[in-house]
């Protein structure tokens, strides 16, 4: 059997003109948009022992392209953002993303990435390949999980929990409206600025108000009214977080602002931008972490559960648990916290 794959002696059996012989052959129809790109394809005739030719074609994408544009597509499809933009205006894939790529979020608009990560609308330590990579991860684990778990007939699934992601909307309805409206139809710069402005200064500049007056069609005054009812509604949700147990709210922040600046800071980006109370939460036990230090009589008199007791032993607040064992109050603290 003989394989002929020089076009001109294709032409030959074909009855093709030379010329003819090198023009691309047409390529074939694909679903995927993607594998429209293909090579030029070209014919290829092998000849049999009785003299017939049958053909076929060479060339065009190869499956590691394609599996390539498929791997491509799958990462870009698992991205945060719905599209990215390069400075000069043109589409980029997850992996040419950087810092100074625009990109645009569902319910925020166009920002940069790294505008994005000041916020607080994505994590200090984003990246599209790191995101793919850890998505990646996930996914291979919990394939690994499925393998090595016993099949149980009508087993209803666990739910995972992160309370650290938890969506937490406020108490009055009709500020939880308001609310949505706000982000809803705001820039998402003007929203970042405002944020950042609340964080820093405890209130929206009036060049803020302003630009998101304008984009509102309101009064600066009107906009600043709803902004200080959405802040209300927001520290008290806060305060309630930090209260738990019967502590003193005021106590707590006063204690964040000289002694954890940056988590409150980090606290209060995650409330405004996530709508978690999570960052107050680590505040609290923080505080109370070092309540034995900071003040030994409310430590004293706080309440640890059945059998549990306090003293002081060389001006240290001890605790003794209901089984005899002592620990420092710190100490306790933690154990308590991690069994919660």
């Amino acid at each position: 059997m003989t394989d002929i794959t020089n076009p001109l002696s294709i032409a030959e059996v074909r009855g093709e003109t030379h010329a003819a012989a090198w023009q691309p052959k047409p390529a074939s129809n694909s679903s995927m948009g993607a594998a429209a790109y293909e090579r030029p394809r070209y014919a290829s005739v092998t000849l049999g022992e009785d003299g017939q030719a049958s053909h076929s074609s060479v060339g065009g994408v190869s499956r590691t392209t394609n599996e390539a544009i498929a791997s491509e597509a799958s990462r870009a499809a698992s991205m945060p953002y719905t599209q990215a933009i390069d400075s000069r205006g043109n589409h980029v894939a997850p992996h040419q993303v950087t810092d100074d790529t625009r990109i645009t979020l569902l319910g925020v608009g166009e920002v940069t990435v790294a505008q994005a990560k000041s916020a607080g609308f994505l994590p200090h330590n984003w990246s599209a390949t790191g995101s793919n990579q850890l998505e990646q991860a996930r996914q291979d684990r919990n394939r690994q999980d499925a393998m090595d778990t016993p099949f149980i007939e009508n087993k209803a699934p666990t739910p995972e929990v992160h309370p650290e992601l938890k969506m937490e909307p406020f108490a009055d309805n009709a500020v939880e409206q308001d609310f949505s409206s706000l982000v809803n139809n705001v820039g998402g710069f003007e929203q970042m600025e405002a944020v950042q402005q609340i964080v820093e200064a405890g209130s929206v500049s009036d060049k803020t108000l302003g630009d998101i007056a304008s984009q509102l069609g309101q009064e600066p005054g009107q906009v600043s009214e709803r902004v200080s009812t959405i802040m209300a509604a927001a520290e008290k949700q806060a305060r309630s977080v930090m209260s738990a147990g019967g502590l003193d709210s005021s106590e707590v922040v006063a204690w964040a602002k000289s002694h954890a600046p940056d988590k409150l800071n980090r606290a209060m980006h995650k409330h405004a931008t996530q709508r978690n109370t999570s960052g107050y939460a680590e505040l609290r036990n923080g505080y109370l972490e070092n309540l034995g230090e900071l003040n030994p009589q409310a430590a004293m008199s706080a309440d640890l559960g059945p059998g549990n007791t306090t003293y002081l032993d060389k001006g240290r607040v001890i605790v003794r648990l209901a089984n005899g064992q002592t620990m420092t109050w710190r100490s306790a603290i933690q154990a308590f916290a991690h069994k919660a």
